[in-house]
Order: C-alpha cells, then structure tokens, then sequence
C-alpha cells in the first residue's frame, strides 16, 4: 500500500486512532463525523493491509533498566546471502538475550536500540554475548559501536512516533481532534514523550509485586488484547486486572502508541544519524531552539549531554539525503561536534519484506536478568556455512 492509495476518509480514520489510541471507536467515529460502520469497515481493512498496529511503550527508566544503548556497525564481512540472514534474524533475534527494543539490518551493516539493566549487564551481556555471536559465525566488522545512554538523565523527543509525519502528508482540509482524556490510560496517551520518559530521571523508580510485573509483560506483549483475553490469560478477576492495568498506566509505566507501517505511506528510506559534543557545548540548552535546525521527518530523538541519536523516515534517497545534508551542515555551521558525525541510511522495502518493521519492546521486560546464550542457539550457529 502506497501513500497514494489512502483517500481522505481512511486518513482521517488512521489520524483519529493516532491521536487517540485509548479511546473507543464510538467516540473516534463521532468526532470526525462518520457513522460507525464506516469507520469500523475502514479501520478493519487499514488492519488487514497491516498499515498499523497499537504498541504499549515501557517507561524502562522507571521499571528498574538504567541504560538505553544504542548499537550500530557497518563494514561486517563477509556479507550473508537473504536465507541465512533470515534464518539468523528470526533464531538469533528470538531466542538469544539481545533485550533489544528495534533493530534494522542491511547486508553489511545493523543497527539497534536496548534496554538494559545496569553497565555490568551491558559490558557482561552485550558485549561480550555479540562477540560470541560473531566470532562463532567467524564474521568481522570493521566498525562496530554501542552509544550508552543513562535512563536518568536522557532527553527523548519522539519514541517510534510517525504521527508528525502523518499529519504534514495528509490531504485532509481539516484537523482531526484530539479527545478529552478521562481515564488513566487515555491520560497515558496525551502525554507528551518528554514529559513521560522524565518521570524515569534521577533514579525514580516504580516498585511492582509479581502479580503487578506479570500483567505490565502481558500487556505489553499482547498491546490489542481485549480486557477479556488479559482477564483470561492472567487468571484475576476483571475487577483485580483493571486496577492493576489503571495504576499501570496512571504511574506513567506504559504508554500507548499507535506504530505506522512506514511503506503504508510513502515512506521507503530510513536515515540514522549519531552525534558527539564538544564537552564545552550542552547540547540539552540548543535542542529545539532557533540556532538548531532540526531535520524533517525524525521519529526517534534520544540526547543527554554528550550524544544524540535520530531517525528519520523519507519517500526517497533523494529527500533522506537532502535531510542528512542539512543536519551536517548545521553542525558545521555551529561548530559544536567532537568528531564527525556517523550516518547510516537504510533501503526499508526490503527491509521489512524480508523480517517486518522489528520493534520489540516486550522482549527487554522477558529477558531482564537474563545474558546466557542458549547452547543449542551457539551449536546452531557453528553449522551455519556460506
């Protein structure tokens, strides 16, 4: 599905469920003026052409992880002919403790965001398990980094948020409301990306039962589950699951998003881009203000005050370069990098063909305490030849 084949109605229907994705499609119906049959039959179908899907995003910060690291390398030799590769993606990824939360790989290059617990899960499970993965594939790469950002003091802008996007590119006329909040997840869904990973600065910290941790995986595992198939699947009454799922998202420990499916609109070049500050710059003071230029089209930011990391999803390499151009240039201009900048741009159509849009944000919460590669997964990989 293209850009070009979403008409104005669909549009609305896909903005009013991203801009309120707690609310019932009673009331998303109403307030953009359409019968719900309509929209019920428009939105089922936006389903079936997978043009997007509802996400419950951890407040990791809050939940006990205090590093969100940022993995990418490029130069991997030799390069992995399409079956092995995704053969690998779907073994590798599944069952080895990569606690990753997105990942994206081209042949010769990857990049990927986790969640982890602490620096010693980090040095003891990252980067010594990759090594392991690697070495027993007998694979190099020329340049391989992990970026470690302190879930107390970060600074995120946008979380895997196409909505800006969405909004720029419609053909609608006319605004598309956001409705009044009344519940605690529909107060979860208003906040803003700033505000919500905040809560996680400084240490903060949620403490949870056994009873209370296994409904956050659940849920956010299965994010379109009804209340029947939570009440079901956890064995508690509705009346104990929707208290615990009410303080879940009233302590700001999820937040619902609505994730689009970037072809669905046009969105076929990925662009990723690193930056490290001079020590005498703080990048937090700039960000957002007039001297920063900020690229079009970045549905990711993450920055504290030595690094910052973005993505942002373009139609073509034309426009992803046009941006990435214009964020060097602005950098040069302001003359506040330690180093060059690292760019990665990614082709998405076969991207996602292959192994879909990969964001995974239960895995961290089912793998947390866990860095023990699966002996079978290592065997597996030393029968790998190519």
């Amino acid at each position: 599905m293209t850009r070009s084949q979403l008409n104005r109605n669909e549009e609305a229907v896909l903005l009013s469920i991203m801009k309120n994705p707690e609310h019932g499609d009673r009331e998303r119906a109403t307030s953009i003026d359409m019968n719900l049959y309509t929209f019920n039959k428009i939105k089922n179908k936006l389903i079936r052409d997978r043009v997007f899907k509802k996400e419950l995003i951890p407040n990791f910060g809050l939940l006990g992880f205090e590093i969100l690291v940022t993995s990418f390398g490029s130069g991997m030799e030799p390069y992995l002919p399409e079956d092995i590769q995704n053969r690998l993606g779907c073994n590798v990824m599944e069952k080895a403790p990569t606690h990753l939360v997105f990942f994206i790989s081209e042949p010769g290059m990857g990049l990927g965001f986790h969640a982890v617990e602490d620096f010693t899960s980090m040095k003891n499970g990252l980067v010594w398990a990759g090594k392991r993965v690697f070495n027993t594939l007998k694979m190099e790469r020329s340049e391989m980094e992990m970026v470690p950002f302190s879930f107390r003091d970060l600074k995120v802008e946008r979380m895997f948020d196409l909505s800006d996007i969405m909004i720029s590119s419609s053909a609608l006329d006319r605004k598309i409301p956001i409705i009044e909040a009344q519940t605690a997840p529909q107060r979860a869904a208003a906040m803003s990306w700033g505000q919500y990973f905040e809560l996680g600065n400084g240490g903060n910290a949620v403490e949870l039962d056994e009873t209370e941790w296994s409904v956050l995986v659940q849920l956010v595992t299965n994010p379109d589950g009804s209340d029947q198939f939570h009440v079901n699947e956890s064995g508690l009454s509705r009346y104990r699951f929707q208290r615990i799922r009410d303080s879940l998202f009233g302590s700001g420990v999820i937040k619902p998003l609505v994730i689009l499916n970037p072809l669905s609109i046009g969105l076929d070049v990925l662009t990723f881009f690193h930056l490290r500050f001079k020590p005498s710059v703080d990048p937090l003071d700039l960000w957002g203000s007039k001297e920063w230029e900020i690229p079009p089209n970045l549905i990711l930011t993450i920055m504290d005050r030595q690094d910052a990391v973005g993505i942002g999803l373009y139609p073509n390499l034309a426009e992803g370069s046009k941006a990435n151009h214009g964020l060097l240039s602005n950098m040069g201009r302001l003359n506040i990098l330690d180093g060059s900048p690292h760019i990665q741009v990614f082709s998405l159509r076969d991207i996602i063909s292959r192994s879909g849009w990969q964001l995974t944000f239960a895995r961290p919460l089912l793998q947390k305490g866990d860095w023990n590669i699966p002996p079978k997964l290592l065997d597996w990989l030393g029968t790998i030849s190519y």
